[in-house]
C-alpha cells in the first residue's frame, strides 16, 4: 500500500482534524510540522510527523502534552514499519540534540548580553516586582530556562515575553523539564516548595508565601519539572499550585490546567491548590493565582 494514495492521506489527515489540528495537508517527510490547533488557532503548538515510506502518522499537542499514533483503518504494522520508524527517529533524536545543544549556546550568549530589568510594560500589568534573574533585550522580557537535573544548572533556553504578553521559545531549544525559579538558590531545603505554571504566576506565589516557586511554563511540562524536582528534593512537600481553564472548558471542553495539574500530584503524591476563584471571577477569564492575588482577596495558598 502506498502511503501517497489518496485514500491514505485523506485517513491521515481527517485524523490530524480529528485530534485538534489545523492543517490543510500532511506532509510525508519524516519531520516535524507544527501548526496550529483548534484550542489555540492563533499560535503553533500542534504538531504531526508522517513517515516516509510508511502510513502511520503521530499527532501531538505541546499546550497540553497530549500525543496519538495513528495508523490507517485495516492497516496492520509490519516490521518494516518498525525499522523505518525506529531509524528515522534516531536520526531526528541525533538532530533535535544537536539543534538543542546549539539553542542552549545562543540563549546563554543573549542572556549575558541583554541588561537588568529596570521596568517592562508586561510585569507593571500583572503587578509583580522585578526580580534579579530576568533581563531585557529591547522589548522583549528575558526568562532564563534551567536544567534542575544537572548537579550545577544551567542556562538551556529562553523564553521571551513582550509587552503585550505573548511569549515565544527559543526555535529548536529544548522546553521538556527545564524551568524558571525563584527563592530556590538561597532556601534551607526544608519546608514547601510550590510549581506552578507561568512565570509571573510563580513570583506572586513567592511573593505571598516566601516558599521556593519553580515555573514550569507549559502545563505539559508540568510533569517532567515535577519528576526532577521530586529527585532533587526527596524530603520536601511539593504543591501543585495549577491553573483553572475553566472559561476554556466552558468554550472547548477540556481545563488543561486543572487537568495536568492533577495528573501530576496524583502520580507523585504531591498536594494540590487552585486559586478559589467565584463564578462571576471565572467568568471574567482568570485562571491563576496571578490573577487571584492581583483581583481577588489575598489569601495564603491552601494545600
Amino acid at each position: 500500500m502506498s502511503i501517497n494514495s489518496l485514500k491514505i492521506n485523506g485517513e491521515l489527515l481527517d485524523a490530524a482534524i480529528s485530534f485538534g489540528l489545523l492543517l490543510l495537508e500532511i506532509i510525508t517527510d519524516g519531520e516535524i510540522h507544527r501548526v496550529p490547533t483548534k484550542s489555540k488557532p492563533c499560535k503553533k503548538n500542534g504538531w504531526y510527523v508522517a513517515f516516509l515510506n510508511s502510513p502511520i502518522c503521530v499527532f501531538g499537542d505541546w499546550s497540553s502534552g497530549e500525543r496519538v499514533i495513528f495508523k490507517p483503518s485495516g492497516y496492520q504494522v509490519t516490521l518494516a514499519d518498525r525499522a523505518i520508524i525506529k531509524d528515522q527517529i534516531a536520526a531526528k533524536n541525533y538532530q533535535k540534540k544537536q539543534q538543542q545543544q546549539k539553542a542552549a549556546q545562543q540563549a546563554k550568549q543573549r542572556y549575558n548580553k541583554a541588561e537588568p530589568v529596570k521596568n517592562h510594560a508586561y510585569l507593571e500589568h500583572k503587578s509583580v516586582k522585578t526580580m534579579p534573574f530576568l533581563k531585557t533585550e529591547g522589548n522583549l522580557l528575558l526568562v532564563p530556562l534551567i536544567d534542575l537535573s544537572e548537579k550545577k544548572p544551567k542556562i538551556c533556553n529562553l523564553q521571551t515575553i513582550d509587552q503585550h504578553g505573548s511569549k515565544r521559545f527559543m526555535k529548536e531549544g529544548r522546553v521538556k523539564g527545564l524551568c524558571w525559579s525563584i527563592g530556590l538558590l538561597e532556601w534551607c531545603g526544608e519546608g514547601k516548595l510550590y510549581l506552578c505554571e507561568g512565570m509571573v504566576t510563580a513570583i506572586s506565589i513567592q511573593q505571598h508565601t516566601k516558599s521556593p516557586t519553580v515555573a514550569a511554563l507549559t502545563s505539559g511540562n508540568l510533569m517532567p519539572v515535577a519528576i526532577i524536582l521530586k529527585k532533587r528534593y526527596p524530603n520536601v512537600q511539593l504543591v501543585i499550585a495549577g491553573d483553572d481553564d475553566w472559561l476554556t472548558e466552558q468554550k472547548r471542553g477540556i481545563n488543561t490546567g486543572k487537568i495536568k495539574a492533577t495528573e501530576v500530584a496524583v502520580s507523585l503524591d504531591a498536594a494540590i491548590s487552585f486559586p478559589p476563584f467565584s463564578n462571576d471571577q471565572k467568568k471574567m477569564g482568570y485562571t491563576d493565582w496571578n490573577d487571584y492575588f492581583k483581583y481577588c482577596d489575598e489569601v495564603v495558598i491552601n494545600e
